[in-house]
This record gives C-alpha cells, structure tokens and sequence, in this order.
C-alpha cells in the first residue's frame, strides 16, 4: 500500500512543468527558451549527481522534455 501510494506521488510530481513547480506560471522567465533550457540542465545535472550518491549501483534515468 505505501509502495503504491509512493508510486502515485512520484507520478504526480513527474507531471509538474518547471513553471508549476519554480517559476510560477505569470513569470517573465517562463517564455524564455534559453533559461528554461539552463534550468533544465541544472536541475538533470544536479539529480543525476545525487541519484548516482544515494543508489550506485542502480541505472536511474534523469531526464526532462517539452511538452508539444
């Protein structure tokens, strides 16, 4: 039962646009290619760095896209 309700969370939280999560929706910044970009890239870099610390030997995809 956790595990499911663990699985739901992480799906939800999956589904959250940069925007949603940081920015806010009405921010300058959010029609700004080159820093969402930028962002992405820190954000992929920095969990990819933390997901490889907590579970070594595991193979975790990190990885974020645009939605279309």
């Amino acid at each position: 039962m956790i595990r499911l309700r663990q699985k739901q969370i992480e799906q939800w939280v999956n589904s959250w646009s940069f925007g949603d999560f940081f920015l806010g929706k009405d921010c300058e910044s959010m029609d700004d290619e080159i820093i969402l970009k930028q962002f992405g890239d820190i954000l992929l870099y920095n969990w990819m760095r933390r997901v490889k610390e907590l579970f070594p030997n595991r193979n975790v995809i990190v990885e974020y896209g645009v939605k279309g």
